[in-house]
């Protein structure tokens, strides 16, 4: 059986503050306890419980019964498995009723997992967690100011410099490009204000570092490389959604293949591509910075440019690839949408001006950088997580690439109106697994009337009663979640839309429930010989996307 993309395999899961709710506190917690799907237990344990399987002949081998590719299979035993009939469409458990009789708030986890049942059977039960802190954090209005050094070095650098309150890091020249017609870029299908089915609530708070998949803060030094470490981060917490912890993937390679400060460049510079862990080409600032191009106007501090790569190396590395990246998307300046990919455990990596002093303020736990005016020149940064303040007091969490000593061990807070400011138009996501992760079907299908295929084998399957597809064989749980949640794979996941609609510009129709959204798509589009030709893509990733590599799914 081969294993679901990190696409296929994202989870939510509910957490928020107590304060947030009026239903009693046992109540609260039991909601929380009972929906989320996946403990730090579980995921430091992943790597032995898949080897202790694979010693099982359990996940290292098709399951026994397990469908052909290219036909229906048998019908699963299991009281919530799809049935291959179309007059036997699949049921899936009525919800359990919330006690407090009100939404709950919902955060969103999500870790990488191997099914570890056989095909058409039930998905395990969720495990407990607890809610993530609340950071206290002020409003706009009441922030500390900034105190930068009595002395700061003036004229360092071509496209200005930024200081910690320790160091100078180089910035980047800032160009407004738009990477969305980027050939390589994923575009969904279908605009994401058309699907017209009701989405469950954003959570309030989201910190990835409370899931430990952010890998660990890194340090650029004395060169303008913060495209290459945004990016790295990224890929870092995209690889932990497969396997539970982050990599470490090798900066100097990412660099060497587009070696320019520019953050559309080093997304591009990722697509499809192979990267060792950090250890096969550890990071060498000065002889990174030498690669870039020779800018004009350097300042004093600039070093050596214009020098050749090390392509013997980079040969060399390339032949040790730890992590792919599958996908990438490039997607407009949108913080309601910045949340919606925060809270489907991604990390978007921006570009932003930033003033002379890039420092932080506030509490211990709560280091946020304060808001400013003055920008010298851009840097690129990802962001972990988000708050939802009150009467719009939203903040974001960066991960920043000068050390751990700045805020709270690399990470600080930033107002949504300060990147309003000051961000670039847009941001990108980037898809990333280990190279040895199987994928998932992500292939345009003929199927017959009333089927689909898994959106996990691709195996034609009768729909779900509620809509959409089945996904290893089965439909979701939802008695195992609070509402708008659905249990694919022992985990908790944000619900698609109830929704069947068709785009008339496409010609594209869709028909989604609880666990995705099956796409009938023109089949020169899909791929397919003869009518229908469907995409199934599963909770949370159910929009179906397209890049120069073919089809996929996205957040």
């Amino acid at each position: 059986m081969s294993a679901p993309t990190r696409n296929a395999r994202l989870s939510l899961l509910p957490n928020a503050p107590a304060k947030h709710y009026r239903a009693p506190v046992l109540d609260r917690f039991t909601a929380w306890d009972h929906a989320r799907g996946h403990s730090k237990l579980m995921r430091n344990s992943f790597a032995a419980a898949s080897f202790l399987m694979c010693l099982a002949a359990v996940a290292c081998k098709k399951p026994e019964g397990a469908p052909k590719q290219d036909a229906p299979p048998p019908a699963p035993s299991s009281s919530v498995a799809a049935s291959t009939t179309p007059s036997a469409a699949p049921t899936t458990p009525t919800p359990a009723p919330d006690p407090s009789g009100e939404k709950k708030e919902r955060v969103v986890k999500h870790h990488g997992r191997t099914p570890t049942v056989a095909f058409g059977q039930p998905p395990p039960k969720p495990e407990k967690a607890e809610p993530p802190k609340v950071p206290e954090l002020p409003k706009l209005a009441e922030q500390e100011k900034s105190v930068p050094p009595s002395k700061l070095p003036v004229g360092e650098y071509a496209c200005g410099s930024a200081h910690s309150g320790e160091h100078d890091y180089p910035l980047m020249c800032l160009e407004e490009k738009n990477h969305e017609k980027e050939e390589k870029t994923a575009r969904v299908l279908i605009p994401y204000g058309h699907l017209k089915g009701k989405l469950h609530p954003l959570p309030k708070v989201v910190d990835h570092r409370e899931e430990s998949t952010e890998a660990e803060v890194r340090n650029q030094g004395t060169a303008g490389t913060c495209t290459t470490f945004g990016t790295a981060a990224a890929i870092d917490h995209a690889v932990s959604n497969w396997t539970g912890s982050p990599s470490r993937v090798s900066v100097m390679e990412l660099w060497a293949r587009y070696h320019q400060p520019e953050l559309g460049d080093a997304l591009i510079a990722s697509v499809q591509q192979t990267f060792a862990q950090e250890e096969a080409w550890p990071y060498e600032a000065k002889e990174a910075w030498s690669w870039r191009e020779c800018p004009h106007g350097a300042g004093k501090n600039e070093g050596p440019c214009g020098k050749p790569v090390d392509h013997t190396r980079l040969s060399e590395v390339s032949k040790k690839p730890a992590v792919i990246v599958e996908q990438v998307e490039w997607l407009p300046k949108d913080f309601e949408l910045i949340r919606q990919k925060i809270a489907g455990g991604q990390d978007p990596i921006i570009a932003l001006k930033v003033p002379r002093h890039f420092g932080t303020v506030g509490k211990v736990g709560a280091k946020y950088v304060p808001d400013y005016h003055d920008a010298v020149g851009g840097h690129a940064v990802s962001l972990a997580g988000y708050y939802v303040g009150d009467k719009g007091d939203n903040y974001y969490l960066v991960h920043n690439s000068w050390g751990p000593k700045w805020g709270d061990g690399g990470y600080a807070w930033i107002h949504e109106a300060t990147l309003a400011h000051h961000m670039q138009n847009g941001f990108g996501i980037v898809d990333a697994r280990p190279v040895n992760g199987a994928k998932a079907h992500r292939e345009g299908k003929t199927c017959p009337a009333g089927h689909a295929p898994d959106s996990y084998t691709g195996a034609c399957m009768a729909e779900c009663k509620e809509g959409g597809p089945t996904h290893n064989g089965v439909c979701p749980e939802l008695s195992d979640c609070p509402t708008g949640f659905v249990n694919l794979f022992g985990e908790c996941v944000g619900a698609a839309p109830k929704d069947e609609a068709k785009d008339e510009k496409t010609g594209i129709t869709w028909n989604c429930g609880p666990g995705g959204c099956a796409y009938t798509l023109p089949k020169k589009l899909g791929k397919c010989a003869e009518e229908p030709c469907i995409l199934s893509c599963p909770a949370p990733s159910f929009r179906a996307a397209k890049d120069e590599h073919g089809l996929t799914c996205v957040e």
